[in-house]
């Protein structure tokens, strides 16, 4: 072999580097190709500054024993983030806990075995008070509303027009505020539960409803010059029944339909998270939105009704539908400020106006009590009715005869 030739070889070398980019290492290889012995060579250039720390608080539920809780059985706080058992009223923090994708949650067996672990806090004493004041409150109101039923039941002379109305408004918040609390016993239950949160949803839209059927009333007998007859009346309050009925069945229907085919874990969008519409967009749009466009349109109508009432000369006939129209005023001021300031405090945290506005709002059957019942026209017919006279039995014609004056008096002509 010519050594010139091999020498020339050996010197003949190809040359070729490669850059790899490996957190955290550039890696630089020279490869020599061509007759060549020589192993590859790596470079290896530690990059300063790749590196970023930060702490992580980890949870003790990843080396504990386990306790899994249903989603019927704890509430939850979002702005807190702690977590309360119902059962138990007991809270736990947010790194006390595990919330699985499918709303179950893990707790440590010992936290919950430990009364150590158990920090009942302020907060969930003072959610405990104020669920006792708002049963106290709530069951005076149901039986204010259900005296107020009877007497409209038993004098046919409040049973006209409006006072029919009066009475589906009286019944859908006695049932309301009942299944209010009930709800409370149904969250250890998620069917119930589901069931209650439907049930209140519907008749809560059905109170606005009732409201807001008879604002409308007013206004329109006071801009009307038609005198209705009583059959026209008749058909008038099937239709106003009607109304009341089916917009809250429209309403929580379509919602259910929405929450259920959008759903993953298969719920109807009640009784999840509580005994009550679970999603904030869903309870703005099928419950804030019309409470609120119905209360806008109360106050439309109570100021056209105020200016007409203005407009007209106060006649005898009409003397019976101004005494309606300032009853439904009170009325509509009742609800409208109790509303006003329940809605405020569902975005505010637990505070003493969170007492305020719980105390005003479960009042209502109270307030409409004493709007419709205790007044000098009612109570007249009330005693009326009680009176006893068993020594006036020589004024027997007489008193019939005064009593039947005075209930041609009082029939509202509308």
């Amino acid at each position: 072999m010519n050594i010139s030739t091999v020498e020339i070889s050996h010197l003949s070398l190809t040359w070729r580097k490669e850059h790899y980019d490996f957190n955290p290492f550039n890696i630089h290889m020279a490869e020599y190709f061509y007759r060549c012995t020589v192993p590859v060579y790596f470079e290896n250039n530690f990059v300063r500054d790749r590196h970023q720390y930060r702490t992580v608080r980890l949870s003790k539920v990843l080396t504990c024993v386990q306790i899994q809780i249903e989603p019927y059985e704890y509430s939850f706080d979002e702005v807190s983030g702690e977590l309360k058992v119902l059962q138990t009223d007991a809270t736990y923090e947010k790194s006390s806990y595990d919330i699985l994708p499918n709303g179950s949650v893990r707790i440590c067996a010992e936290d919950v075995n430990s009364k150590n672990y158990y920090t009942t806090s302020n907060k969930g004493s003072s959610l405990i008070l104020l669920s006792k004041i708002t049963l106290l409150l709530d069951i005076i109101s149901i039986l204010c509303l259900i005296s107020a039923l009877f007497i409209f039941i038993c004098h046919k002379d409040l049973r006209t027009l409006p006072g029919k109305m009066n009475m589906v408004l009286i019944l859908s918040l006695a049932l309301t505020l009942s299944f209010f609390q009930l709800s409370k016993l149904g969250t250890y239950h998620r069917d119930i539960c589901v069931v209650f949160g439907i049930a209140l949803h519907y008749f809560w839209l059905q109170s606005f409803a009732s409201m807001f059927t008879c604002s409308f009333h007013m206004w329109r007998l006071f801009r009307s010059t038609h005198i209705f007859s009583n059959s026209e009346f008749k058909g008038i309050l099937k239709k106003y029944l009607t109304f009341i009925a089916l917009l809250p069945f429209f309403i929580v229907s379509l919602n259910v339909t929405i929450m259920g085919t959008t759903s993953n874990n298969g719920s109807i969008g009640y009784g999840t998270e509580r005994c009550f519409i679970d999603n904030s967009i869903s309870r703005l749009i099928s419950f804030v939105i019309p409470v609120g466009v119905m209360c806008l349109s109360n106050l439309f109508f109570f100021v056209g009704t105020l200016i007409s009432i203005r407009n007209v000369p106060a006649v005898p006939g009409t003397k019976s539908v101004r005494n309606e129209f300032w009853i439904y005023c009170r009325l509509f001021t009742i609800t409208g400020i109790t509303w006003t300031l329940q809605i405020i405090d569902g975005f505010l945290p637990l505070s003493p106006y969170s007492y305020i506005s719980s105390i005003i709002n479960s009042l209502q059957g109270t307030a409409i009590f004493v709007a419709f019942i205790l007044n000098r026209r009612v109570i007249n017919l009330i005693r009326k009715s009680c009176k006893c006279r068993p020594h006036q039995i020589e004024l027997n014609n007489r008193a019939v005869t005064g009593e039947s004056e005075d209930r041609e008096t009082y029939v509202t002509r509308l």
